[in-house]
């Protein structure tokens, strides 16, 4: 589950960007700087049910969780991602992941130092 992975990880944003401390916070510093509107974003696709507007955010989100050290947001990314996947339709728990991924923006937000 996303909630027990922790909201920032440095030593893993580090490791990702080849252990180059300016990459990592300048990646930090834009995630932070787009994270609101995303989220807004993201809110106003689930609420619509816009299964595959929702899917495409969920793996930018991803993208971007991935290289910034976000454990528990990328996983619940990609746990909303691949439910969608499965059936774009009407995804089963899709909302519940969606409520997830929101709930992860924002213990990042609270959570990752400011960039």
């Amino acid at each position: 589950m996303s909630s027990e992975l922790p909201a920032y990880d440095p030593a893993d944003a580090l490791r990702v960007t080849g252990n180059r401390p300016d990459v990592a916070h300048h990646l930090l510093g834009l995630l932070r700087k787009d994270l609101p509107a995303q989220r807004e974003r993201l809110a106003v696709l689930i609420a619509d049910a816009s299964w595959p507007g929702v899917r495409e955010l969920a793996h930018k989100l991803a993208g971007s969780a991935l290289y910034c050290g976000a454990p528990a947001l990328l996983c619940a990314c990609r746990a909303l991602e691949a439910r969608i996947e499965e059936n774009t339709d009407q995804p089963e728990d899709a909302e519940w992941l969606g409520a997830e991924v929101l709930t992860q923006i924002d213990r990042f937000l609270r959570e990752a130092p400011a960039g």
